[in-house]
């Protein structure tokens, strides 16, 4: 209450001392202290020429401007808000359009006293629009090339080229902090750091304002100075051809030297330096002459001198692309077979290639257009040489570059390599994985696949006892004598397997219930198998089928125990997972407990009464009974299924209702929550402040409240509700009946709301809501 009131007062008195102007689009905020001031001629706190903010929208600005004679600093292209070198984007250094226009950054205006443009009595301005008003140290600009010379190359480079000055001469600094506060004039001609020539303290000629427009939005504004040519170099006068480049700076110091924040009128990011930012945007720039004298036009195409990349009369585009560097005519040869190779003894010289002509010579085949040399086959002829043995297709029998003659006796038909076999063993037969492919055998290879045995010269098979062994069977079973390795008649595997060691008979189990598990009890022993029985004993149940082990239910049960409380449910009589004693009692009927229901009432309020049997979770006959009642603040009363709460009892609170419900074999606990709350007490009187105009919703009516309960309360008024936001609620100027208020609890205590218990006469309160600006 007491700050917003605080507040209130200080709108006031910025009213009433003319300060509130400055909030306004072209209201002067920051003045200039000279004399004579001519950033606002007519010292109206105004940048308009219409004396008043401007009027919005506005598409532009400059069309009210104060004074005549405004033009806009060139752009090459839209100007970023997201391209600084330093700096935040949309802070104090960005330097930002006019959204709707999308240039419009920057102003310069010449003030002449007398319509002389040489006697150096002018005086120039700059006014540049900024993202928001610097609060800080920072530099802002405006960048004079004087003699129209920029760079280090081309027929216009400048002399005094420096790396970091690309051909500046003048610059104008506008500092707003530090020991640089204030408007400078430097001499920076072949320098980054220059020669002050003038500097203009403090606020002496600046101004701030703020702007309407900005790409950037928040609060942008218009950074003013002006400088007097008498302080400029000895023979720069507004009669001087200039070109203007504008940029910023994280410091109140000069943008050069790679110091620029942000570069006017280009995108920086697209250029590898500020150099080159520097250079693009002076060599598109118009020069300004404030005098009306045309710029020097050396070989008469329209284009100024300074501007003009070519100006020499013989060159190919003196005129047809003046911005570009020049190109001269250079030879053409004459291309008779159209391949674009013509004939070095027959050319022309021209700018663009004659017709028939090319630019590049060297044709040995002027006659074949798909040859500008012989090649293999000479011209005329399309150069097939398949094999790349120099010998031309038409004369070669053999052109496939895998034959083996392919180059050794390409006029005889092509032989191939074949594959050749490892013989390690001299016995005339190689092994199938190990070869070579070669037009003739390698040493140790033969034609032939096939030795099985290939360390054994005496075998190309292996037999019945191996590579390496005289193939010896005493027994005659066909297993050699070496690899026999079972020799007990007893052995299941004596004759079956003899390579194997032997296998005697096992016992097995009888499976008579068909599971996987045999019965102990009941055994045989065999070599194999018999039927019904399993390798595998232990079965529990032998004569069910269905288990091996007796399980929660025994043999000859399923095992069924739906709530897994390790009681099977042919003994459990709850086996419902919702009921409360699933598993602390199984052996017992299901009991519930149903919760979640919540009673509000307000304080005093009559009587509520509900039916219990739509709380319940099943449709049965149930009987109902009290199992903890309420206390304090209100009491119940049970008659069958029917509850009724009394809320006329003293007092506000919360508390649980819990109600036993049983039917049969199942019982059920309710659970219902009780809130009684207070109604909104206002505790202090009600307070108006003034709107600041008919039509602003900045006036209030405020109070303090109890009973809240720490959230806001609404105030019902003229038929509407208005939120007190901490006891404060924001209108119009008007008339207003204030009914009453309504707190988070849904409670409403009427006009006089200073008692917890509600009147019963209501008295709504008249209040006036004045208007600030109409007194």
């Amino acid at each position: 209450m007491s700050l917003r009131l605080r507040i209130s007062q200080t709108i006031l008195f910025a009213f009433l001392t003319g300060s509130i102007a400055a909030q306004t689009p072209g209201a002067i905020f920051e003045v200039a202290t000279t004399s004579g001031n001519p950033l606002d001629p007519n010292s109206d706190g105004f940048i308009t020429s219409s004396g008043v903010g401007f009027v919005l929208p506005i598409n532009e600005e400059s069309t009210d401007f104060e004074g005549t004679g405004w033009t806009t600093v060139y752009h090459q292209t839209t100007e970023p808000t997201s391209d600084l070198d330093t700096g935040a984007n949309c802070g104090s250094s960005e330097i930002v359009d006019n959204h709707i226009s999308g240039q419009h950054a920057c102003y310069v205006r010449l003030v002449d006293p007398d319509s002389d443009p040489t006697n150096r009595n002018e005086e120039l301005i700059v006014r540049m629009r900024i993202a928001q008003s610097p609060t800080g140290a920072f530099g802002y600009s405006m960048l004079i090339d004087t003699d129209l010379k920029i760079g280090n190359t081309g027929p216009n480079a400048d002399p005094n080229y420096t790396s970091g000055n690309p051909g500046f001469e003048v610059e104008l600094i506008l500092g707003t902090g530090g020991s640089s506060n204030g408007v400078q004039i430097v001499n920076v001609d072949g320098t980054t750091s220059g020669t002050q020539l003038a500097f203009y303290s403090g606020n002496a000629r600046r101004q701030r304002s703020y702007a309407a427009n900005s790409n950037c939005g928040g609060t942008p504004v218009f950074l003013d100075f002006y400088v007097s040519f008498a302080d400029f170099p000895s023979g720069v006068t507004s009669a001087t051809s200039l070109r203007y480049v504008f940029a910023t700076a994280s410091s109140p110091s000069s943008a050069l030297g790679g110091s620029a924040s942000d570069i006017g009128g280009i995108d920086d990011r697209t250029l590898p330096s500020d150099d080159a930012a520097f250079s693009s945007v002076v060599l598109s720039a118009p020069v300004v002459n404030y005098a009306g004298i045309p710029p020097a036009d050396a070989d008469g195409d329209g284009i100024a001198d300074s501007s003009d990349l070519c100006i020499d009369l013989t060159a190919c585009n003196y005129t047809a692309n003046p911005t570009a560097a020049c190109t001269y005519a250079t030879t053409w040869y004459l291309d008779s077979d159209g391949d674009g190779t013509g004939v070095a003894g027959t050319t022309q010289v021209a700018c663009t290639a004659p017709s028939g002509y090319a630019g590049t010579s060297g044709d040995a085949c002027p006659s074949d257009p798909a040859k500008t040399a012989a090649g293999v086959c000479g011209c005329g002829n399309v150069d097939t040489d398949t094999d790349s043995d120099g010998v031309c297709d038409t004369s070669d029998l053999c052109t496939n570059n895998t034959a083996c003659n392919y180059t050794a006796n390409p006029t005889a038909a092509c032989t191939f390599a074949t594959t050749w076999y490892l013989d390690s063993d001299g016995d005339g037969t190689g092994v199938a994985g190990t070869t070579q492919v070669a037009c003739t055998a390698p040493s140790g290879y033969v034609s032939t696949s096939g030795d099985a045995c290939p360390s054994d010269a005496a075998k190309t098979a292996a037999g019945v006892c191996g590579c390496g062994n005289v193939d010896t069977d005493t027994d005659s079973d066909g297993v050699c004598d070496t690899s026999d390795l079972c020799t007990n008649s007893t052995a299941c595997n004596y004759t079956a397997n003899p390579t194997a060691a032997c296998t005697f008979a096992t016992t097995w189990y009888q499976n008579t219930d068909g599971d996987l598990a045999g019965d102990p009890g009941a055994t045989t022993t065999a070599c194999t198998q018999p039927s019904g029985y399993l390798a595998v004993a232990g079965d529990g149940c032998p004569t069910d089928g269905s288990k091996t082990s007796p399980g929660v239910c025994g043999c000859g049960n399923p095992e069924s125990n739906s709530d897994s409380d390790t009681v099977c449910d042919t003994s459990d009589l709850c086996t419902d997972l919702t009921a409360t004693n699933y598993a602390a009692n199984p052996t017992a009927a299901c009991t519930y407990t149903t919760s979640g229901f919540t009673i509000d009432a307000c304080d005093g309020q009559a009587s509520v009464s509900f039916d219990l049997d739509t709380m319940t979770v099943a449709t049965a006959a149930w009987v109902y009974s009290v199992l903890s009642g309420i206390t304090g603040f209100a009491s119940e009363a049970l008659v069958t299924d029917m509850v009724t709460l009394d809320f006329s009892l003293s007092g506000v609170g919360n508390d649980t209702l819990l109600i036993q419900a049983t039917t049969g074999a199942v019982t059920e606990n309710i659970q219902i929550v009780v809130n009684e709350w207070e109604y909104p007490v206002r505790t202090s009187p009600l307070t108006v402040t003034a709107a600041s105009s008919p039509a602003q919703i900045d006036g209030t009516i405020s109070t303090t409240f109890t009973g809240h309960y720490g959230a806001n309360v609404t105030l019902h008024a003229n038929g509407t509700t208005v939120p007190m936001v901490s006891g404060v609620g924001v209108l119009r100027s008007a008339h207003y009946v204030v009914e009453g208020y309504t707190n988070v609890k849904g409670c409403y205590n009427p006009e006089p709301a200073t008692s917890s218990t509600p009147s019963g006469s209501p008295a709504p309160v008249n209040l006036v809501l004045p208007c600030l600006k109409c007194h």
